[in-house]
């Protein structure tokens, strides 16, 4: 397939080079090696780390039932880098006492400095406004991305589906109001 020179270093420009991607992956691969901070503080045995969740919530997202008005594919990618600034600060939860403005500025600060070794391009523009539509839950994927999230956390704690509860948060819950849509969505 011919490509024209224009298309062809406007595709190289906008991706990173690869020094700055081993940089941007070296940044991330702490994700696999930090805990999350609730299931330690809880005891759980063999807890998840960050990037098992993240990647959890990829799975989560690919294999969702559609809905109407919700583009899964971009669902996927939210759910990817909806906590990579953890790589950084690590999983803050609200029992550190560390108050919700303030996490949110560590964050983004975080955010910038990775898209900034990313080398600013295309790739990581689109990582900082996937994380940021995520954070603000300002687009229909973003609250879908955030019931999943709910519902691991629920399906996890209690073992049963998390897409029952995405589809009662959706408005769609099989029953009463007693959460029976959590139960059985398959």
């Amino acid at each position: 397939m011919a490509h024209s020179s224009s298309s062809s270093s406007s595709a190289i420009t906008s991706s990173p080079s690869p020094s700055q991607s081993i940089d941007f992956l070296s940044i991330c691969h702490r994700l696999k090696t930090t805990k999350r901070a609730g299931w330690l503080r809880k005891d759980v045995k063999d807890s998840e780390s960050i990037a098992d969740h993240m990647y959890r919530m990829g799975l989560m997202a690919l294999i969702a039932p559609d809905f109407p008005g919700v583009n899964r594919d971009k669902c996927v990618k939210m759910a990817i880098v909806h906590d990579i600034a953890e790589a950084i600060v690590g999983d803050i939860t609200p029992t550190d006492g560390i108050p919700k403005e303030e996490k949110s500025r560590r964050e983004q600060e975080a955010l910038d400095h990775m898209c900034k070794v990313l080398g600013g391009g295309s790739r990581a523009k689109e990582i900082a406004e996937l994380w940021s539509e995520y954070e603000a839950n300002s687009s229909p994927e973003a609250k879908f991305v955030k019931d999943l999230d709910k519902g691991q956390r629920e399906s996890l704690s209690q073992k049963t589906s998390p897409f029952g509860f995405v589809w009662e948060l959706r408005g769609k819950g099989r029953g009463g109001s007693g959460g029976e849509g959590r139960k059985k969505v398959f």
